[in-house]
């Protein structure tokens, strides 16, 4: 691996470590208890707690196609370095809001982190510039793994400060670390990351040159090949059953096996060590069946099954088991699904604007979750995960009844 890569893997832990330090105990600021900026006993917490989740993801929506453009037409480093300065923003933002106690400010900073939000897609877009692309899957693995890592790391120190200190100088240490943490990765973007021209990407940059910003229309979505369609339908509906799960998992700790708020944060390291215990093997291994069509099938059949399974939990030792399932099927079927959009051969789109686009579907994954976990937690007796099982199946029978989209030329050859 070129140095380049490990300046990006580190800046990447950094980035993430910031979210896995505040989102395991943003929760805390909508359900009852000592820490909610809602009035006692509000029947549509959940429901705002889902809003707040949305709020990122729905401004990202449409942020990160322009940011694309963008770092098409000055650079990927570019984007990076506002991704982080539009985190400093909303980290204040969100400090501001519980030191007055304004819930709209929460809202505000979330959708100001959001307006730069292409971190993870700029991300995606030097590992296929960097790399070959039969070690693009197993890097994104190693990618996987590092934020694995910080989701061990970031819940055990607000574990800590939660040990440490009481009241709402919590949240303030918190959010004066991440927004620390932010500005020393703009800083170590500008001075160490270097960015290497893909020549793939020549004709879309001088595309980009001439062409209007707010200009979409080489984007040209309608003219996309089939099977591309196929992938990005593939890739939401995973996005959003995994999503289903992990933003309402602390929820799920609080209100079903009431777990305190040092529990709920040992809870989501756990889950974390899952994620990048996963990724880990996943980058180790070079099996080629990884990124087969079968492994596809076969892993998102898994995925299904315990999403189910997941309805019936009633001990927490129970649910420790099942969150290693859980997790192995999406850790090791996340990467091989986008390496292989990378590798799609479709002309219509550059590396760059297809990371872009699958951003801009995670986002909107991470809108469509949960408001409709948060909706149903509020307004009905079904449980999210009822919703997350059905689009995990879709996923399932759209890549069995289409075989030919998920099935690389490599693999064709042999068949």
């Amino acid at each position: 691996m070129n140095k380049n890569l490990l300046k990006l893997l580190f800046i990447c832990f950094l980035d993430m470590l910031c979210y896995a330090i505040f989102s395991p105990v943003a929760a805390f600021l909508f359900l009852d208890g000592d820490y909610s900026l809602l009035p006692k006993n509000s029947e549509n917490r959940y429901l705002f707690f889902g809003f707040f989740l949305s709020t990122y993801s729905f401004v990202q929506i449409f942020s990160s196609p322009l940011l694309g453009k963008i770092a098409l037409k000055k650079s990927k480093k570019f984007i990076l370095m506002c991704s982080f300065f539009g985190n400093v923003c909303g980290y204040l933002f969100c400090l501001y809001a519980i030191m007055t106690q304004n819930i709209v400010f929460l809202f505000l900073g979330s959708a100001t982190a959001g307006l730069t939000g292409a971190n993870m897609s700029m991300v995606n877009a030097f590992i296929s510039s960097e790399t070959s692309s039969h070690r693009w899957s197993r890097n994104y693995s190693l990618f996987g793994a590092v934020i694995g890592t910080a989701f061990i790391v970031g819940p055990q120190i607000s574990s800590l400060f939660f040990s440490h200190y009481s009241g709402f100088k919590v949240f303030y240490l918190i959010l004066l670390l991440c927004s620390v943490i932010s500005v020393c990765n703009c800083f170590l973007v500008y001075f160490l990351l270097q960015e290497k021209m893909d020549a793939s990407e020549d004709s879309f940059r001088k595309k980009e040159a001439t062409s209007s910003l707010f200009s979409f229309s080489n984007l040209n979505f309608l003219s996309l090949s089939k099977s591309t369609y196929q992938i990005f339908i593939f890739l939401f509906l995973i996005y959003f059953s995994w999503l289903s799960f992990i933003k309402f998992f602390q929820v799920y700790l609080v209100e079903v096996f009431s777990l305190n708020e040092s529990d709920c944060c040992q809870m989501t390291s756990f889950l974390g060590f899952c994620c990048c215990f996963w990724q880990l093997l996943r980058y180790s291994f070079k099996f080629k069946f990884l990124d087969s069509y079968k492994w596809f099938v076969g892993c998102s059949l898994f995925m299904g099954i315990n999403f189910f399974i997941y309805n019936f939990v009633e001990s927490v030792s129970f649910l420790l088991f099942l969150t290693l399932f859980i997790t192995f099927s999406y850790s090791v079927l996340a990467p091989s699904v986008l390496s292989l959009l990378f590798r799609n051969d479709d002309a219509r789109l550059s590396k760059t604007y297809k990371s872009s686009i699958n951003q801009s579907l995670k986002a909107l994954a991470q809108i469509a979750a949960p408001l409709f976990s948060g909706y149903l937690l509020s307004k009905s007796s079904i449980s999210p995960n009822t919703v997350a099982v059905i689009a995990v199946f879709a996923a399932f029978f759209l890549i069995l009844l289409n075989p030919n989209s998920f099935t690389s030329h490599s693999e064709e050859k042999t068949l």
